[in-house]
């Protein structure tokens, strides 16, 4: 879009939630606008009040690149949590943009080499594109929750450091009381609801019986939206099935979802994945998107453009099991012991994530322990990552940022952004809101974790709004795919022949040493596997094989 006036042109991928009241708020300071979208505003926003002045009014997902004849520069701007991705790419005194690394490779006419720091954190630790890296070496990215800056003065093209409009506190300036904090929080997530779904085409939510998702369904009754579509997944043969639950949820909003069924057959699914990948542009580290995006595809067959989803709570309140560890933890390590020993007996008593705990998979959260990586090539096994539990003077709230900011959510918003877009569907997070993270990052350990409930001021924000076993349910799991059980039996022999195979691009380019993985998939093979640490590694292996056979035009 181009500015009537001053000739300034926007390029924008996303949305821009609160364009409503900004609209209004330019209107008062005498902008005058000819249509009504958010990309107007966003223009007239950008010319009004500056890039620094723009970009902390905006509640969104977003990805922009504004050019601007009167301050002499380009601007490059994402959204706080990285929901949309904008590469980049140099080449002499070209630079080049765009949302899918594949339009660099076809406009700059490259192979990339792949970046072994990127590669190798994604075997070791599951993150994709956690920070300005990307698999691919000379494919940067805009950082999130911030805005480049490339000066075009003398022709020149200087690319200015990114600077940041968006910080999150991790500690309370003053103290907060418990009922204010629990009712700020339900205001934010009702009027966040709200704001999304703000569309000119049909929009779904995507419910799977658990606690966020079913907060995020009755926020959109609250608001006045009964139409909202409702999709669920199910699997008759999962173990933990969500359908009661799901059933409790349709019963108490008095509307029916759209239930998908899993029907996952064996003897195609590694081709669904594979078809899946060149799609995503992307690896996996397991296959849970094909469940999601088997629902973003039956969304779209019904019409739905738009879909709400839950992610964001967990790492915002202290949803996953891992943040009573972590919180334990930290109390230890301030001799808070009795703090520590009445947190741990509640959560036993309540039989709410204790009785959930796996040994396997807390123990990558300890410092001490450290994982054989023979299995890896010689390319990426000594590529130092992060540790993963709690550093030396971290708190929990800043373990939580780092979840946020590079170990979690950026992972799940490049797939979930990939796995929706690919089918032509935009999906939305309440839960990503800024006004939310900002409330909860700081928040006393008390008000996450207290009484045996994580996100317990959630669940007594919305208890009202909730029936009692959605609002106080201890069993949620998830929806988990037979990954592990069909990778050991039915896949067995096609993986095997397939991606186990010295010639195979992974054994070739020195991401995996081959004889150690087939040693390392006999084992698994030949016992029941303990966690999921053992199935990603393979999960790993085949998606970016497949990953690099679909790409081999692209890719070195």
């Amino acid at each position: 879009m181009i500015h009537p006036s001053t000739g300034s042109t926007l390029a924008f991928n996303g949305e821009i939630y609160n364009y409503l009241e900004l609209r209004a708020d330019l209107i008062r300071e005498g902008i005058e606008f000819k249509g009504t979208s958010d990309t107007e505003v966003l223009l007239h926003a950008l010319e009004h009040w500056g890039v620094e002045g723009a970009l902390p009014r905006l509640n969104g997902a977003w990805a922009f690149v504004w050019v601007s004849p009167r301050a002499g520069a380009v601007f490059l701007s994402r959204d706080r949590f990285g929901e949309k991705p904008l590469h980049l790419f140099s080449k002499g005194p070209t630079l080049f943009v765009a949302s899918d690394w594949r339009a660099l490779a076809i406009l700059t006419e490259k192979r990339f080499q792949l970046d072994e720091i990127s590669v190798g954190r994604f075997l070791k630790l599951g993150v994709l594109e956690s920070d300005e890296r990307t698999l691919l070496s000379g494919v940067s990215q805009v950082p999130r929750s911030s805005f480049l800056k490339l000066d075009l003065a003398n022709g020149l093209g200087t690319l200015h450091p990114p600077v940041r409009y968006w910080h999150c506190a991790t500690a309370l300036a003053s103290p907060v009381d418990r009922a204010d904090f629990e009712e700020r929080l339900r205001s934010i997530v009702i009027d966040s609801v709200r704001i999304r779904l703000r569309s000119d085409v049909p929009v779904g939510l995507l419910l799977s019986g658990g606690l966020d998702s079913s907060i995020v369904a009755t926020c959109a009754r609250l608001t006045g939206h009964t139409q909202v579509h409702l999709l669920s997944m199910v699997s008759g043969s999962q173990r933990h099935t969500d359908t009661a639950h799901l059933a409790m949820m349709e019963s108490f909003l008095g509307t029916k979802a759209t239930r998908v069924d899993l029907q996952l057959r064996p003897e195609s699914l590694i081709d669904e994945t594979r078809i899946l990948v060149s799609k995503m542009a992307v690896p996996l580290n397991s296959l849970a998107m094909l469940a999601h995006n088997m629902l973003i595809r039956e969304a779209t067959s019904l019409g739905i453009r738009v879909v709400l989803s839950g992610q964001g709570a967990d790492e915002a309140l202290c949803g996953y099991r891992k943040y009573l560890g972590l919180a334990v933890q930290d109390l230890v390590r301030h001799h808070r012991w009795p703090e520590a020993v009445s947190l741990l007996s509640r959560f036993l008593v309540n039989r709410s994530v204790l009785n959930q705990f796996s040994l396997s998979e807390g123990a990558r959260y300890l410092p001490s322990v450290r994982r054989s990586q023979d299995w890896l090539g010689e390319r990426v096994r000594t590529i130092s990552v992060e540790n993963v539990g709690l550093l030396d003077g971290e708190t929990l709230a800043d373990r939580q940022l780092r979840d946020l900011n590079s170990l979690s959510v950026p992972t799940l918003n490049v797939l979930e952004d990939r796995s929706s877009m690919a089918e032509s569907c935009e999906i939305r997070l309440p839960f990503l809101d800024h006004r939310f993270i900002e409330l909860a990052i700081p928040a006393l350990t008390s008000l996450k974790l207290d009484g045996g409930w994580t996100k317990v001021s959630l669940r007594r924000s919305f208890a009202d709004q909730l029936p009692e076993g959605i609002a106080w349910r201890r069993d949620k799991q998830g929806f988990s795919n037979p990954e592990c059980e069909l990778l050991r039996t039915t896949l067995k022999h096609q993986f095997q022949h397939d991606y186990l195979d010295p010639e195979c691009l992974v054994f070739r380019k020195g991401l995996f040493h081959f004889s150690e993985t087939r040693d390392s998939f006999s084992r698994y093979c030949g016992r029941n596997p303990v966690g999921k640490p053992w199935v990603r590694r393979f999960i790993q292996l085949m998606t970016l094989e497949m990953w690099l056979r679909c790409n081999q035009s692209m890719v070195e």
